[in-house]
C-alpha cells in the first residue's frame, strides 16, 4: 500500500514537471567599465537573443546561449564562446537530472546507499560525453570589438547553439536503464520487504522519468 501511494505521488510530480514551461534564466546584463567604448558590432542594435534564456526547450530543440570572455582576437573569442556553450550545457543538463533523482529519493525515502543522485548525475554526464554533446550546432553569432581605457582592443563573442531534444532523451533513457539494472541487483540482495518495496518505487519512478524524456524545471 505504501509503495502504491508513493508511486501515485511520483506520477503526479512527473506529470506536473513534464507540463511545465521552462523558467527564464537570462544572461546577466553587461555594464561596460568606465572608459570602455564599443568600436564595432556585427549587428546594430545588439540582437535580442544575446540576453535571452541561457538554456531553453522549444518543441524538439534545446537552445543554449553563451558569451565569451574578453580576448585579443576574434578567433579566440569564438573558441571560448563555443567551449562555454558546451560546458554550460553539460552542467545545466546534468544538474537538472540530479535534481529529478533527488526529488525521487526524498519522496521514496531511500538512503544514498540505494541510490545516490550525484552518481546518477555522473552517469548522465558520461552518456552526454559519448559523442552526444558534440551534436550541438552553432546557429547564430554576434561579435563586438571594444577598447578599454588603456587603448587595448578586445573582442567578445555571443553564440546561440542548438541540440535536438532527442539526444538528451536518449542519454536520459540510457542513464535510467543503467540505474534500474543496478537497483534490480540490490533488490535481489535485499532482505526486508520494506527495502524491496522502496527499490520497486525507485525503479518505477525511473521508468516514468525515461518515459517523459528530458525536461527543464
Amino acid at each position: 500500500m505504501k509503495s502504491s501511494k508513493i508511486l501515485a505521488s511520483l506520477l503526479v510530480l512527473f506529470t506536473f514537471a513534464a507540463c511545465q514551461t521552462t523558467q527564464p534564466k537570462k544572461l546577466p546584463p553587461e555594464t561596460p567599465n568606465p572608459g570602455e567604448k564599443q568600436l564595432w558590432g556585427s549587428e546594430s542594435p545588439r540582437p535580442a537573443w544575446t540576453v535571452g534564456e541561457e538554456v531553453s526547450i522549444k518543441g524538439e530543440v534545446v537552445t543554449i546561449v553563451a558569451m565569451s570572455d574578453k580576448f585579443a582576437t576574434e578567433k579566440y573569442a569564438r573558441e571560448d564562446a563555443e567551449q562555454s556553450a558546451r560546458k554550460h550545457a553539460i552542467q545545466r543538463f546534468s544538474t537538472e537530472v540530479k535534481s529529478k533523482i533527488q526529488n525521487v529519493v526524498n519522496m521514496v525515502g531511500v538512503s544514498t546507499d540505494i541510490n545516490n543522485p550525484a552518481r546518477v548525475q555522473q552517469e548522465f554526464e558520461g552518456q552526454l560525453s559519448k559523442g552526444r554533446i558534440s551534436q550541438m550546432q552553432n546557429k547564430l553569432w554576434y561579435l563586438e570589438k571594444w577598447q578599454d581605457p588603456s587603448g587595448a582592443v578586445y573582442w567578445k563573442a555571443f553564440l546561440l547553439s542548438e541540440i535536438p531534444k532527442s539526444i538528451l532523451d536518449q542519454a536520459l533513457a540510457e542513464t535510467m536503464r543503467t540505474e534500474n539494472a543496478k537497483l534490480q541487483g540490490q533488490k535481489s540482495n535485499a532482505t526486508s520487504d520494506d527495502k524491496k518495496a522502496s527499490i520497486d518505487s525507485m525503479m518505477k519512478a525511473f521508468e516514468e522519468i525515461e518515459k517523459n524524456g528530458f525536461t527543464l524545471e
